[in-house]
């Protein structure tokens, strides 16, 4: 993604309020968006204050089907609405002060110059997106905060505005450019109301790359295995054929991370762990592709291929699976 730093103000301030007290806009309503939104009213609620969040949809059909709430539903059953205001981007005239960015990887573009004309200098964005692609190119643009997300929070949407928070797990947050120690400790104090960062688990990190990396990496070699497997996380590594393409693409996909000086881990262990603590989770390109919805398997195995065609290193395993689900878009097509 390429947006002209002409395009937005010079250098950012530092930010001399509480950013998490103002209001919030969240741009995409997936399950992720509708999850994150529900929850930031649930914490002005909380705190005593009218829930101060808006969901920005795609367009007017979207508007006229939102009912005026979205329900969470917990893992258990239980279903809880939140009343929330909604707007479109062609809607919007007054600047946007917190953006939090959770549209497929493969919208974020064509989204965020969609509301790019309220954004400035005073401005933060919360980019919580799978892949990471999207996450180096915003780092390019200057005049405006922008900070990464990554969760294990499972989700998905039992109908339109309807999504089912199926599992908790933890996020982190930072942004990828070194910043100072004082300005990271008042990210970590300031940017997301108190009662978010503790019902969503939220962690600031130095670290932040390091973390999209290993989520990456991690998307490469379960989520398009899920897909070919049919099958939910952790028939991964109860199934001896889908184990054994498991090992395999973990193998090539560190060879390719460490050669190219992305990510130096050991990958199935970390792997393995993960799809032990979701083991019942069905994947998004799992969840994607039943729906008939395009992937974001470009974002994956494709920008992996990348990688490794740059560096002249082979990638035949995350060639098939990009090959594989690829093959599926061609039939929603």
């Amino acid at each position: 993604m390429t947006v002209s730093p002409e395009q937005l103000a010079n250098d950012p301030e530092q930010p001399t309020d509480s950013p998490g007290q103002h209001h919030w806009h969240v741009l995409g309503a997936g399950a992720m968006g509708c999850l994150w939104a529900a929850r930031l009213a649930e914490s002005f609620i909380q705190t005593g204050h009218t829930p101060n969040v808006t969901l920005i949809l795609r367009d007017n059909d979207a508007l006229a089907s939102f009912t005026g709430q979205v329900v969470v539903e917990s893992a258990q059953g239980e279903a809880t609405p939140f009343n929330l205001k909604t707007t479109s981007a062609a809607q919007l005239n007054y600047p946007v002060s917190n953006l939090l960015v959770t549209t497929k990887a493969f919208d974020t573009e064509e989204a965020l110059r969609s509301v790019l004309p309220w954004l400035d200098h005073n401005s933060t964005i919360c980019l919580l997106q799978n892949g990471i692609r999207n996450h180096l190119a915003l780092q390019n643009m200057t005049g405006i905060r922008v900070l990464s997300m990554t969760t294990s929070h499972g989700a998905w949407l039992k109908h339109r505005f309807h999504v089912v928070h199926a599992g908790s797990g933890q996020t982190f947050f930072g942004p990828l450019q070194t910043v100072n120690p004082e300005y990271s400790r008042h990210l970590s104090r300031s940017t997301f109301p108190a009662a978010l960062t503790k019902s969503m688990n939220l962690k600031h990190t130095e670290d932040m790359e390091k973390r999209l990396w290993q989520k990456f990496a991690a998307n490469c070699v379960i989520n398009g295995l899920t897909v070919i497997h049919d099958c939910q996380n952790g028939a991964l590594l109860t199934r001896p054929s889908a184990h054994q393409d498991l090992v395999s693409l973990c193998s090539e996909t560190e060879t390719v991370l460490t050669k190219t000086d992305r990510l130096n881990m050991a990958l199935y262990p970390y792997v393995r762990k993960i799809l032990l603590a979701t083991a019942t989770n069905w994947s998004s390109t799992w969840q994607d592709v039943q729906a008939g919805r395009i992937t974001e398997i470009e974002e994956f195995n494709g920008y992996l291929c990348e990688l490794a065609a740059r560096a002249n290193l082979p990638c035949p395993h995350n060639q098939a699976v990009l090959r594989s689900i690829t093959n599926h878009h061609a039939v929603i097509r």
